[in-house]
């Protein structure tokens, strides 16, 4: 036996065939065939696809398989590529939600970490600093000024360590790391005239 398939019309050459024959594509039965002692013709209901197979006499002959009309085949795989593609994309941003969830999170438990002990780190700076120099030197105006200004900038900085840390950009936390050192040198360069003036006044 031989299938001819053209559009959504198929039909099977044979011999032998009656009014008794019946086709089914799967499971399903093709009703309206029209059936010669040679030949039978079928329009193929939409989206109908499997295994055709006739039935004659209590036997079942295997013909082939159909897989539908071009346009209907070219139709699902469309839409199994866009499935896909679909799919693979929940998964993706699902990855990148999860990965911006931990980021986020370590930045907060961080930043909550600091807030913790800012005043523990605010004495020991100010002992620390005490220790160098007299409290007559601290008051000076000057000296203050600086002191405020020389830890807003720490403070700024060590802002963006943070925030480098949890974007592992390399170019980016070497140039801050540049920036903190200048600064302190800076610091250190200003403290150092404000005491020689201090001890020369």
């Amino acid at each position: 036996m031989r299938t001819e398939r053209g559009a959504t019309t198929v039909t099977i050459r044979g011999d032998r065939f009656d009014d008794s024959t019946e086709v089914y594509i799967g499971d399903r039965k093709i009703d309206g065939a029209r059936v010669s002692g040679r030949t039978i013709s079928f329009a193929a209901p939409a989206g109908a696809t499997g295994v055709i197979t006739v039935r004659h006499g209590g036997e079942a002959l295997v013909v082939g398989r159909y897989a539908g009309t071009v346009a209907q085949r070219q139709a699902r795989s469309s839409a199994e590529r866009r499935t896909e593609a679909q799919t693979r994309w929940r998964e993706r941003r699902a990855q990148l939600a999860a990965e911006e969830a931990e980021r986020q999170a370590a930045l907060e438990a961080r930043e909550a970490a600091l807030a913790q002990n800012r005043a523990e780190r605010r004495r020991a700076r100010l002992a620390t600093i005490r220790e160098q120099y007299e409290q007559r030197f601290l008051a000076q105006t000057a000296v203050q000024d600086e002191m405020a200004l020389h830890a807003a900038r720490v403070a700024r900085i060590e802002r963006m360590q943070r925030l480098v840390d949890v974007k592992y950009e390399d170019e980016l936390a070497v140039r801050i790391e540049v920036l903190s050192e200048r600064e302190d040198q800076r610091h250190e360069a200003r403290m150092a005239d404000l005491r020689a003036a201090f001890q020369g006044s």
